[in-house]
């Protein structure tokens, strides 16, 4: 017998509930598939303030509070030009879409996701096995499935497959190939402790990130019956593999540890470690398309990257919220479904990338341990190497699509805090002109502009598609692009996803559309009036107010040739 659904979600975890709560909520018949029963184990415990929205949107912010999950209220980092803790805190940056984050118990928080995926109405059979994916002439056109205890072989079919299945990524191997990074290949060696004494003065409810000679460590506070106060880990390179077959995971997690004195201080005396000491490969990776006719991948089944920022779970629950809507947008819209997936499969791989820059950066920029052989190999790049890392830490701590973006100064507060702790010095953040000026300048004014002045977007005038929240579909826009090759900052621009897109209004593209790079000012008030019927002398008393907009933001700038 087949089934017939509007979505398929594969897999259980924050991913796929989320995409499939959200589907449910806007009215369409979902399946979820999820192997195992729950509550069960994960790793993966400090959730950004990104999240946050998403869960209050969800209806779980009560449950949160209720699950006694202690607030992440920022980061501590012995990380940079030297061995002195600084910390980023949450409360300090007024942009951010939240003044904390979560630090969770993985098997508790993903229950009271997919339990309210239940209450949702989405149909989830559990414990069950994707056996196959359905591919009918190049489109995914469902799965076959079996529950445990069954041999029965169901088939069920639907317009949309979600791939959140983790590291087995079910439709991602069918569909897609994997392209592995060799500069991010590392391991990480963790456990659980009870009876600790806890986070220093000033930053309790922070991730703690503590460097040493063979890596980094992770400290996060927790208030869990079942793995105690804190999960430590540690986070070493491949390069270390044959020492520790030789010694066991056990012993080199513990001699690591011996050289890290401030993890130990947390510790205290009286911990007492709960269950062993674990181990998983960090390989990142990311699949050459994430979305596809038929289906779309989220979570580890798409991407995966490094634990430094704690963006595993923001990113898996940001991924099942976008493919959620671009799914309902495709069921009201199918003739946006090339659109929808470009989107979708685009911002994510931005959003990995700017990810990735930033963590390329933080690693260079570590100097405490530098002379050891893990920090040596990681030396990859400057700041100016990729410019997605300019502005890569705002972005990490506020990626929900169609946020508002921040003014200039709040951004730059937040960057300057993270930038200026690395050992690259400032000067590097600027290729042609300088950081500072190009971010705290004011922008220009359209009174006076010589008759042959000539004006440029700056950026890349484009169409894209921006969320709408109060349907969850998306609508194409227009719009500037921000360049790639150098940072632009505007205090109305907004980012979607790592894509520093400013939408613009009708008004605003009537004088965008004008300036090809060729016309001069008078030139643009001549033809501008001409389409807008009016007189040379009345043109330019209405443009003038729309160009100083665009030029007050630097959406326009006045070349110097």
């Amino acid at each position: 017998m087949t089934e017939e659904y509007d979505v398929i979600c594969i897999g259980g975890g924050p991913a796929g509930s989320t995409a499939a709560s959200y589907m449910a909520m806007k009215g369409h018949k979902v399946l979820l598939i999820e192997r195992e029963n729950f509550p069960r184990y994960r790793l993966g415990e400090s959730l950004l303030p990104s999240t946050n929205p998403l869960l209050e949107e969800l209806g779980i912010i009560d449950k949160m509070e209720s699950a006694g999950f202690p607030h992440k209220t920022g980061g501590s980092f012995t990380w940079g030009k030297d061995d002195e803790p600084w910390s980023v805190i949450f409360a300090e940056n007024p942009f951010l879409p939240a003044s904390f984050g979560y630090h969770v118990e993985r098997s508790v928080f993903d229950k009271i996701l997919l339990d309210r995926s239940i209450e949702l109405g989405v149909e989830v059979r559990q414990p069950a096995s994707v056996k196959d994916v359905i591919v009918e002439d190049g489109r995914v056109a469902g799965v076959t499935f079996k529950e445990k205890g069954d041999d029965t072989l169901h088939q069920a079919r639907a317009r949309f497959v979600l791939d959140g299945s983790g590291p087995a990524a079910v439709v991602g191997k069918k569909m897609t190939t994997r392209s592995y990074d060799e500069k991010m290949k590392q391991t990480s060696l963790f456990t659980y402790f009870k009876d600790v004494v806890g986070e220093p003065e000033g930053q309790q409810g922070h991730v703690i990130v503590t460097t040493t000679n063979k890596g980094w460590f992770w400290y996060i506070p927790m208030n869990s019956d079942e793995l105690g106060d804190a999960s430590v880990g540690f986070v070493t390179g491949q390069e270390f593999r044959q020492e520790m077959a030789e010694k066991g995971v056990e012993k080199f997690f513990y001699e690591a540890l011996e050289e890290t004195p401030r993890v130990k201080a947390m510790l205290g005396e009286d911990a007492t470690q709960i269950g062993k000491v674990r181990g998983v490969k960090d390989w990142s990776f990311v699949c050459s398309e994430l979305a596809g006719s038929g289906f779309f991948l989220a979570g580890d089944a798409a991407a995966f990257i490094d634990p430094l920022l704690s963006t595993g779970v923001t990113l898996a629950m940001i991924a099942g919220y976008t493919s959620s809507v671009c799914m309902n947008t495709i069921l009201q819209n199918p003739e946006m479904e090339d659109q929808a997936i470009q989107f979708y499969d685009g911002n994510y791989k931005r959003m990995y990338s700017v990810t990735r820059d930033a963590l390329l950066y933080f690693y260079s920029g570590n100097d405490i341990d530098a002379k050891g052989v893990f920090w040596q190999a990681r030396k990859l790049m400057k700041f100016g190497d990729n410019a997605c890392a300019k502005q890569s830490f705002s972005h990490l701590v506020n990626t929900v699509a169609a946020n508002p973006h921040p003014s200039a100064k709040r951004q730059i507060h937040m960057l300057h805090q993270f930038v200026e702790k690395m050992e690259h010095p400032i000067e590097e953040m600027s290729e042609e002109q300088e950081f500072e000026d190009l971010v705290m300048s004011k922008g220009a004014s359209a009174s006076p502009l010589s008759p042959e002045a000539l004006l440029l977007v700056n950026g890349n005038l484009s169409s894209t598609c921006v969320i709408e929240s109060e349907t969850h579909t998306l609508k194409p826009v227009r719009g500037i692009m921000f360049d790639e090759d150098r940072p632009v900052f505007s205090s109305t621009s907004s980012w979607l996803l790592g894509k520093n897109f400013s939408e613009m209004s009708e008004e605003l593209l009537s004088v965008l559309d004008m300036l090809d790079g060729e016309k001069c000012w008078s030139d643009v008030v001549a033809a501008w009036g001409k389409l807008q019927g009016l007189s040379k002398e009345r043109a330019e008393s209405a443009i003038r107010p729309i160009v100083h907009k665009l030029l007050s933001e630097r959406f326009v700038r006045i070349s110097d040739a």
